[in-house]
């Protein structure tokens, strides 16, 4: 009975892995910093709720779940409400 570093080698696939590179030079996607200060409780939720509504003025480029497979910055992941976490512990 083998180890992963074994079946790896078998496979011929590194013992390590890097996320790959975007055209800056950046990792893709991993670590990277959401832009949003989570903050728990429902006065941080509705602080975010009206930033995101009123000052922001998110819903006019809001891309919806079914969107999320788009490429480029107005996608499901970067164009998000990013409420979930206050909606999840139910603080809205």
């Amino acid at each position: 009975q083998g180890n992963a570093a074994e079946l790896f080698q078998l496979l011929g696939a590194p013992l390590q892995w890097s996320p790959p590179l975007g055209p800056d030079g950046e990792q893709i996607g991993i670590g990277k910093a959401q832009g949003v200060d989570w903050k728990g409780g429902e006065t941080a939720a509705l602080r975010h709720l009206h930033s995101y509504i009123w000052e922001r003025h998110g819903l006019r480029g809001y891309v919806g779940a079914t969107e999320s497979f788009m490429h480029g910055e107005q996608n499901a992941i970067n164009a998000g409400t990013h409420l979930s976490p206050w909606l999840a512990f139910g603080c809205l």
